[in-house]
């Protein structure tokens, strides 16, 4: 039964005509706006809580400060992580939901494609992070990952996109050049 609840919403995603290129940089923009909006905030937050969570665990000189410091990389890295994959699949959906025009569609979808394979990595990411056992291998876990490999084909189809669309008369800007996050 639910395969066939799956191909009537096929059907009715299929119905619905192309939006103009207009339109449809106007929608990708505002889709990718509040994306990197709110993937911003949580860089930041979980930039300056690893800094905090550390300049305090200082003050408390603790016996063995490493590995205290590893631990509060590890759970925050962690943490965003998990928030980062929310606010991903949230990004995901909504360019799922826009018709894109023909010229651009094969784009739209490499996009699409693009983000996915960032989203799919993220668990081993956090496996491998929670498997660190120093800040160095915190940083590795994530520049050696799917994750980081990923937002390099993240980046590419962002820009083939904005590339595509462009061609077509658009200004469409989709901040596809992403800071780096470490701890």
């Amino acid at each position: 039964m639910r395969w066939l609840a799956a191909l009537v919403l096929f059907a009715a995603g299929c119905s619905q005509p192309a939006l103009s290129v207009e339109a449809y940089a106007d929608a990708m923009e505002g889709v990718a706006d509040a994306y990197v909006a709110e993937s911003q905030d949580l860089s930041a937050r979980y930039q300056a809580s690893v800094e905090d969570d550390v300049k305090a665990m200082v003050k408390q000189s603790p016996p063995d400060p490493e590995a205290v410091a590893v631990e509060i990389a590890s759970s925050a890295t962690i943490n965003y992580l998990a928030v980062l994959a929310d606010a991903m699949q949230r990004f995901i959906e909504g360019m799922e939901a826009l018709r894109p025009p023909p010229a651009v569609r094969a784009s739209h979808e490499e996009f699409i494609t693009a983000v996915r394979s960032v989203h799919r990595a993220i668990p081993s990411t956090r496996d491998a992070v929670l498997e660190a056992d120093s800040i160095e291998s915190v940083g590795f876990a994530l520049t050696s990952s799917g994750f980081a490999d990923g937002q390099i084909r993240w980046t590419a189809a962002c820009a083939a996109l904005e590339a595509a669309t462009r061609g077509l008369g658009t200004g469409l800007d989709l901040g596809c050049v992403r800071p780096v996050v470490t701890p």
